[in-house]
């Protein structure tokens, strides 16, 4: 419970609640919610785990005060409380978690990851209850797997092709003398007769004269995949994966990735939640272009999820290291937090102009050429100790390029630019 349920589904999927501006009606819901399962949870696992439940049930009651008891040992055991038992929302979860799951299992099947959107899922529904079911979790199983859509479908007719197979090892324990019959009969099923089995709770043949009562376990249901679907069946649910992308599910695919990339650069580089960033890439070729053509579209996107004031792609340049660099005295100020093949993310944490005014009065006060395994030393030296010698050069290496960097940068003014608290 407190794996699956509890931390992966509810507190996951609930992170823009719990970190909602003000501390509204939904807010307080989704605290009280967790505080109660924490508290119930430390109470029921007592007996087997003492010491750490005791201390979760001491840290809970000393901000709510709900309990005199001093020890959770002390305190009364739970009892269920059954008007609270809500079995059609437990049933409405359970089946957005197992449709949730099967996509992603067909996106893992030919490697398109969560972050990249799909146009659509379509899922055959057997009655009204299960399609009213899909219909309240429709915007949860949308955002859980990234997709813009959910079809819901009675006729699988000329859409999804479905196979039928005998599942002896059930159907023989009531039936054994007419296995062979019944294989060789459901061999000549049409699509109209499988959909009847899976829709029916019993269904009655006839095998030469005798009355033979199945149901849907006594069976194997696949499906087949479609030319650009991908299909997987558990029980009587089925589910059509759309895996076509088009050029506008492209962009957003490469805008999502970004954001990804840049929101780990920000966490590793130590920054804070609420840190304002720059934000620059550098990249070419293929890369360059379908970054380009991203952020013109979902560029506005980017920033705001990312808390970035700016959000531009810039030339790739010749030189290129793998850590804390600068091209120029000019760009003194950027970091470069991450390099993959030609792809470079450089989060600016100091004002581009405060820096080149820097750069040019330091370089007045005492030129000076520095190499850029220096550079990052230089640039970073409050922040770290020593040079970085697993900086390497993307390229032949065959020579180096010397570039004019500060003798130091003045800390008063650093300070008053970074917005970032980064020095």
């Amino acid at each position: 419970f407190v794996n699956e349920n509890l931390s992966n589904w509810y507190v996951r999927l609930n992170r823009k609640r719990f970190w909602g501006g003000s501390m509204n009606e939904d807010k307080l819901a989704a605290y009280q919610t967790l505080y109660t399962c924490l508290e119930t949870v430390a109470m029921l696992a007592a007996p087997i785990a003492p010491f750490i439940t005791d201390r979760i049930f001491c840290d809970l009651n000393a901000a709510s005060g709900r309990h005199t008891e001093s020890s959770v040992h002390l305190a009364e055991y739970p009892k269920c409380n059954e008007a609270l038992i809500n079995r059609e929302l437990e049933a409405r979860t359970a089946l957005s978690q197992q449709v949730s799951s099967m996509v992603l299992a067909l996106r893992r099947k030919v490697n398109i990851n969560v972050r990249k959107p799909l146009s659509k899922i379509i899922i055959p529904v057997l009655d009204k209850e299960m399609a009213a079911r899909i219909e309240a979790v429709r915007a949860l199983i949308m955002n859980e797997v990234n997709i813009k859509d959910v079809e819901l479908i009675t006729d699988t007719t000329g859409i999804i092709t479905k196979r039928i197979k005998l599942n002896f090892k059930h159907f023989c324990q009531r039936y054994a003398p007419h296995a062979k019959a019944m294989s060789a009969l459901i061999a000549q099923f049409t699509q109209e007769q499988i959909a009847e089995i899976e829709a029916n709770a019993e269904t009655t043949l006839d095998l030469g004269g005798t009355q033979v009562v199945v149901t849907a376990a006594d069976f194997e249901i696949t499906s087949e995949d479609m030319p650009g679907w991908l299909v997987a069946s558990e029980g009587k649910l089925t589910v059509a994966l759309d895996i076509t992308i088009t050029e506008e599910l492209k962009q957003e695919g490469v805008a999502r990735e970004l954001i990804n990339r840049i929101q780990n650069l920000r966490k590793s580089s130590g920054f804070e939640v609420t840190d304002k960033i720059d934000v620059r890439i550098f990249a070419d070729g293929q890369d360059g272009e379908d970054i380009a053509a991203s952020l013109e579209n979902f560029g506005g996107y980017v920033a705001a999820q990312t808390l970035a004031l700016s959000v531009a792609a810039a030339p790739y340049v010749d030189v290129v290291w793998t850590g804390l660099v600068a091209e120029s005295a000019a760009v003194a100020g950027t970091l470069v937090l991450h390099h993959m093949e030609k792809l470079e993310l450089r989060l600016c944490v100091e004002d581009f102009q405060q820096v080149a005014q820097d750069a040019e009065s330091a370089e007045k006060d005492s030129p000076r050429n520095v190499s850029t395994d220096n550079v990052s030393h230089i640039i970073c030296s409050e922040k770290h100790s020593d040079p970085h010698p697993e900086l390497q050069r993307v390229g032949d290496g065959s020579e180096r390029t010397e570039i004019a960097a500060p003798e130091h940068v003045d800390e008063e003014a650093s300070d008053k630019d970074n917005t970032n608290g980064y020095d």
